[in-house]
Parts: C-alpha cells; sequence; structure tokens
C-alpha cells in the first residue's frame, strides 16, 4: 500500500477445511461441499462480513493440479 494512513478493516477472514481425512472428494460432491463449508463459516460468524477466497487444484482435468489462473 502506498499510504501511511491507518487502514480499517471491515471484513474477516475465515479458513474452512474442505479435504477429507484421507483420499480425495468426489468430484460430482465438490459444490455440496463448498456449499457446507460455507454455511458453518457463516453459522459460526453470523455479524460479519465474510470473503471467500478458493484455491482448488485437482490432478486430473486440464492443468494436472496446476493453478489454471
Amino acid at each position: 500500500m502506498k499510504t501511511c494512513s491507518q487502514v480499517t478493516i471491515s471484513h474477516k477472514l475465515c479458513s474452512v477445511k474442505i479435504l477429507p481425512r484421507t483420499g480425495i472428494n468426489k468430484k460430482e460432491l465438490y459444490g455440496d461441499i463448498t456449499s457446507q463449508a460455507i454455511s458453518r463459516a457463516e453459522t459460526q460468524n453470523p455479524k460479519e462480513f465474510i470473503l471467500y477466497c478458493m484455491a482448488i487444484t485437482a490432478e486430473e482435468d486440464i492443468d494436472k493440479g496446476r493453478p489454471s489462473s
């Protein structure tokens, strides 16, 4: 940042693990798993403005686990 002024941050950053203890999640469940994770964060922080960052990797498809963007 190019300022010496005080910056007020009015949001909260949450982290929700969506990986299973072993193995991998089934691809067809990605949407439901993500929805449950977001619901969990919102339930635990009902009065907060929450930002979401979704970094996803996969061993198959387009880039074989490498970031595509």
